[in-house]
Parts: C-alpha cells; structure tokens; sequence
C-alpha cells in the first residue's frame, strides 16, 4: 500500500509513462493481455516488475521487454521499491486479486493527490506532508534513522 500511495503521487504529475491514470491503465492492459477470468496476475505480472525493475533501476538498465511492459518510468532510488523481506520469504505464495486493486485505486480516487505544499482545504487532499508523515510513523523507518522532513524545514 505504501508504494501504491507513492505511485499515486508519481502519476499525478505524468511520471509514469505520460499517463495521470497509469495504474489503472497497466491494470486494464495487464487484464486484456492474460485474457478472461485471469484477473489474478496483476500483482506478479505488473506491479513487482514495475516496483523491482521498472522504479528500483535506471532506465538505462531496463531491457526492451521491460520497457515494453511498463513503458517510461524513472528512477527512484530509496529503498521503497527494495525485494522486501516479505517478498523475499513468501513472494510465490502471496496472491492478490485484481479486484482488490481496483478497490484500492476507487479508494485512492477519493482523495486529491498534489505535490506541492498548498493548504489542505477541503480534507480530502493527500501531499507530501501528508505522505511523509505516514512514512515515518507506519513504516517503521525511525528505526532506520530515517525521518521526513518538511521542505521549508531544510535549509
């Protein structure tokens, strides 16, 4: 859920292969290309490709056939788009539905994801602030010695 969420801020601004819906979009493809009644694959298929090749590599890393399935995304480097440890131990028996990312993405939908540090007016708005405190709080990074902090904090 985390690299979801950052994702949705990534493709907010067209970062993801020119495409402000990109998730949506690979899923719709991801489903078209396995053909009908396989809406189980997008997990394996897409997003740990897209999370351990596409993001966590230089683009001039990427062969073709990745290129091809994920298109142009950047690279970024930090350690989110990192093999977990849960992926590592239980990688082949974790199996996610298609349909609980589509659940996922309606949610997500209801909030407006911006990357600059405007006010949050209307209390349904997700920014950088938002996402780094949820980073440093939830994902256990204190730990790590890593904590965000706000840009006009940096100086």
């Amino acid at each position: 859920l985390n690299r979801l969420m950052f994702i949705y801020f990534v493709q907010t601004k067209g970062f993801l292969n020119g495409d402000h819906d990109y998730l949506r979009t690979k899923l719709a493809e991801c489903q078209l290309r396995l053909g009908q009644d396989q809406f189980h694959d997008f997990y394996r298929s897409f997003l740990m490709v897209l999370f351990h090749d596409g993001l966590n590599k230089r683009p001039e890393e990427h062969t073709q056939e990745l290129k091809d399935l994920v298109g142009k995304v950047p690279y970024l480097n930090g350690g989110i788009f990192d093999i977990h440890k849960i992926e590592e131990t239980y990688g082949d028996d974790i199996d996610i539905p298609d349909d609980a990312f589509e659940k996922i993405f309606d949610f997500f939908d209801g909030y407006r994801w911006h990357l600059d540090d405007r006010p949050i007016v209307q209390g349904n708005e997700i920014n950088p602030d938002v996402l780094g405190y949820i980073f440093e709080k939830y994902i256990n990074q204190k730990q790590m010695g890593a904590y965000y902090t706000k840009e006009d904090d940096v100086w």
